[in-house]
């Protein structure tokens, strides 16, 4: 049997949902919302978070949300069978 991760514990999974409701300030918008997550951040346990609710993924959080050893693991698989990286349009993991 294989070890849990040790990175899932219980705990809560909150979001920051959100939508545009200035059509002529959507950074006034973008600001609440980053705020929300700058005063969430010292309760996270690591720096990432749950990928799919990233609508602005970049590479540095996907690697902490995954881990390191997790994120080359996959990154190895996505060479093998996505080695164009067609598959791109998500929290992107590159090729190894």
């Amino acid at each position: 049997m294989a070890e849990p991760n040790s990175r899932r514990r219980p705990g809560h999974t909150p979001g920051a949902p959100s939508r545009l409701f200035s059509q002529l300030n959507p950074a006034a918008d973008r600001t609440w919302v980053r705020s929300v997550w700058d005063a969430l951040r010292p309760l996270a346990r690591n720096e990432g978070g749950y990928v799919n609710f990233m609508a602005e993924a970049d590479e540095d959080r996907i690697r902490t949300s995954y881990g390191p050893d997790k994120y080359e693991r996959l990154a190895r698989i996505k060479a093998q069978y996505d080695p164009g990286n067609a598959l791109h349009r998500n929290a992107n993991i590159k090729p190894a």
